[in-house]
């Protein structure tokens, strides 16, 4: 796991999808959920590790090929 996604402490994640949360805070959390590395979501989606811990520190946006390929890593077509 990340050191990035160990360091956020989740305690309500019903509270995720309120509006304010960022999606590099959101994927911070799914890595942590899924007990996945930078380097396995990596392995997983496609994307290069650059391309993911920028997305992490929310220095770029979840575009839509990123966010087909999130989708098919996490489940969740469509969502991101």
């Amino acid at each position: 796991m990340s050191s990035y996604a160990r360091a956020i402490t989740f305690t309500d994640p019903r509270g995720f999808m309120d509006g304010r949360t960022s999606p590099g805070r959101f994927l911070a959390y799914l890595l942590a959920e899924h007990d996945m590395t930078v380097k396995s979501l990596c392995l997983k989606s496609g994307l290069p590790q650059r391309d993911v811990w920028s997305l992490l520190c929310d220095r770029k946006p979840v575009t839509p090929a990123i966010a087909e390929k999130l989708g098919r890593v996490f489940y969740s077509p469509g969502f991101w």
